[in-house]
């Protein structure tokens, strides 16, 4: 007899098949998911339009829900034909919406499917078409501290480190949007049209490089890493032009709906635009070859050849460009400044296998570098390469040695930098096994070689004594086991032995404690405050964060999830 989530599923995906066709213009169909998308993701949470509790929710199943409907209707474009778009109305906003909406609570429940197949919930069904979904002890949502602390990186520190990607000119905001307000035209009541003047172009210019820093805290790459022939700091580039461009285009938007007033933003926010003209742009800005910028493009854009790919993580970031004819692009406004690093390394990754592999090895001296610039006063000796050896015939390495020549504390580190999994399940699971595996093994050879070993052998295969020769003596021992991107996971065991970390965790750690908490044994307070900010320690002071109640209603079936306090 079919379990209840195996009941569940078939309704799912019977519903959702009938989202694949569309009747009409499917250029049109793209073109007005993709203006939803922009304006929820702009304007959504400042609109008062609900509760803030109701905003979260909206905003979730609005994620969940554009991906499948591009991924549906994407193909169904003839790209060999101009696109004729139709104007949004009330009627066409109203269809959006609901389209998006209704499928984004199939993708989320289809989502709480595969958490039931995970073990981390239960599904029952107490009537022939009612679903209810429960959350089991199993589940701890550790990752919640993990993007918690990203969060906190964000606001609190890469804020102060954007004056490193910009100038040092002042500019006058205030002069800025006085151009802007002064200077937009509307010459049908329904379209835009406007030039900004170098002042307003540079303002934007640096506000789109600052705000991409901020999302790129979660740098991948190195500048000088290649793909295909080209440099990754070029692509980046490229992305903080196109930042700022849609900070601009944004700023004049706003000003034609405050000042003609029938104007939609709707119509406006996402820009349809000739692909000729974007890469002859692209082409000026970046000092580029007119085929190097429509190859740097062709990785931010969705395309025939990686929508499929790309739409089928759940919950994925905007596309910054749709391409909706062979010479046609629509810019998304937030696919430019919502996450677009997220796009481009899939794209990298999808088209320059080779690269990227390259590429991902090199990450190891740069994370090791990163990791020093928590220790940088001349009291400690840091090995600036990983520490090769053979353990009972093992291979095994240690990614970063550091040592205290005034306590002689030690510190030895497992980095590891694996690709962000979204909220893909399967690449989640793919994530957990290797990086599980490969610091459990790590452990298990390391902890014993310093166990078993003397002082004098311990330094000198250390290469301490290389850079500090009258070292002697080593006291406490530190283990450490961080990661670049997420490391704490639900239902996962994190072996007692090693400290466990992210590279955002670290970092808030930092803003969090002054520096004279630390300074007495930088290596001990780094291992006892990770200790302390572990999720089980953080859910016992703090308590656990909480599915909030929802109830999916549908045309002819029902999914809810009611928390066992009410």
């Amino acid at each position: 007899m079919p379990s209840p989530a195996e009941n569940l599923e078939l309704i799912l995906d019977a519903e959702l098949e009938k989202f694949s066709e569309i009747s009409g213009l499917a250029g049109s169909a793209v073109a007005n998911v993709v203006r939803e998308m922009d304006i929820v993701y702009l304007y959504l949470r400042g609109s008062g339009q609900f509760e803030p509790d109701y905003t979260e929710y909206f905003e979730t199943i609005h994620q969940y829900g554009w991906p499948l409907l591009l991924q549906a209707w994407y193909s169904k474009i003839d790209q060999s034909e101009v696109q004729k778009i139709l104007f949004s109305n009330n009627d066409i906003t109203a269809w959006a919406d609901a389209v998006i909406h209704t499928t984004g609570k199939l993708a989320f429940a289809r989502q709480l499917v595969t958490f039931c197949k995970m073990g981390f919930a239960s599904l029952s069904q107490p009537a022939e078409r009612e679903f209810v979904f429960a959350i089991t002890e199993s589940y701890t949502n550790s990752e919640f501290f993990d993007l918690n602390d990203w969060h906190f990186v964000q606001k609190h520190v890469a804020g102060h480190l954007t004056s490193k990607k910009t100038n040092k000119v002042k500019f006058d905001a205030d002069r800025v949007y006085k151009r802007v307000m002064l200077s937009v035209k509307s010459p049908d009541g329904r379209i835009i049209a406007y030039e900004a003047t170098p002042y307003v172009t540079e303002y934007f210019t640096q506000e789109g490089k600052r705000h991409i820093f901020r999302k790129q805290v979660h740098d991948d790459f190195a500048e000088d890493d290649l793909f295909g022939g080209i440099p990754y700091g070029d692509y980046v580039t490229m992305v903080e032009y196109l930042a700022g461009l849609a900070l601009l285009h944004k700023a004049f938007c706003e000003a034609a709906h405050n000042k003609f007033n029938r104007l939609e933003l709707r119509n406006i926010i996402s820009l349809f635009c000739s692909r000729e003209d974007v890469v002859a742009d692209l082409a000026r800005y970046l000092d580029r070859s007119t085929q190097e910028a429509s190859v740097m493009l062709n990785h931010i854009t969705l395309t025939r050849d990686n929508y499929q790919s790309y739409l089928s993580v759940p919950r994925v970031a905007h596309p910054p460009f749709v391409q909706i004819s062979d010479s046609q692009l629509l810019r998304s406004t937030a696919g430019c400044l919502n996450n677009p690093f997220q796009f481009l390394n899939h794209e990298l990754k999808r088209t320059y296998p080779l690269d990227y592999s390259k590429a991902v090895n090199n990450r190891e001296d740069r994370f090791r570098r990163m990791i020093f610039g928590f220790f940088t006063e001349d009291r400690f000796v840091r090995i600036p390469n990983e520490i090769r050896m053979s353990i009972d015939g093992r291979e095994t390495d240690i990614d970063a040695v550091v040592f205290d020549k005034v306590t002689k504390s030690l510190g030895l580190f497992q980095l590891k930098w694996q690709d962000p999994f979204a909220n893909s399940m399967q690449k989640r699971r793919s994530v957990i096994s290797n990086l599980q595996k490969n610091a459990l093994s790590w452990l298990d050879k390391v902890f014993t070689w310093v166990s078993r070993t003397d002082v004098k052998t311990t330094l000198n295969a250390l290469q301490i004594t290389r850079h500090s020769p009258a070292e002697n003596t080593i006291g406490d021992v530190y283990f450490f086991v961080i990661g670049r991107h997420g490391i704490h996971f639900t239902g996962v065991e994190q072996d007692e032995r090693a400290a466990w970390g992210s590279w955002p965790q670290l970092l808030a750690g930092a803003v969090r404690i002054s520096k004279q908490e630390t300074e007495s044994d930088p290596i001990q307070h780094m291992h006892a405050r990770l200790k302390h900010d572990a999720p089980r320690l953080r859910m016992e002071r703090d308590g656990a964060p909480v599915l909030a109640d929802f109830d999916l209603r549908f045309e002819n079936f029902r999914v809810r999830h009611q928390s066992k306090t009410q």
